[in-house]
């Protein structure tokens, strides 16, 4: 098992085009990331965007952990609701402690 940790931020998956970028696309790239680095687990830091599905996040909870902060451009509500594979929570608190001491993630 890796013991990386992918961190991503202002993903901003939606549909369209934005200055250009087809940010339709950015899950596409997402899964394309975790399936070839194979990360212990994602770390997002907000912007995930708001074309995301409840299947579209199924699909990515397969195949890695998700720890998670929203920012302006997500669907609070889904994010909300999401749980890791093995019960947590994506969606971690301001101030939550997430692991354990010697691979302890904090997020404010």
């Amino acid at each position: 098992m890796s013991s990386q940790i992918l961190v991503i931020s202002d993903l901003h998956f939606d549909v369209g085009s934005h200055r250009g970028i087809n940010e339709s696309v950015a899950l596409k790239w997402l899964h394309k990331i975790v399936a070839k680095e194979h990360p212990a687990a994602l770390v997002g830091l907000g912007d995930w965007g708001c074309a995301w599905k409840p299947e579209d996040w199924k699909e990515l909870l397969k195949q890695v952990r998700v720890y998670a902060i929203y920012g302006n451009h997500d669907n609070f509500l889904l994010l909300k609701s999401l749980k890791n594979s093995d019960g947590p929570k994506v969606l971690v608190g301001d101030g939550e402690m997430r692991g354990n001491w010697s691979t302890a993630v904090w997020f404010y």
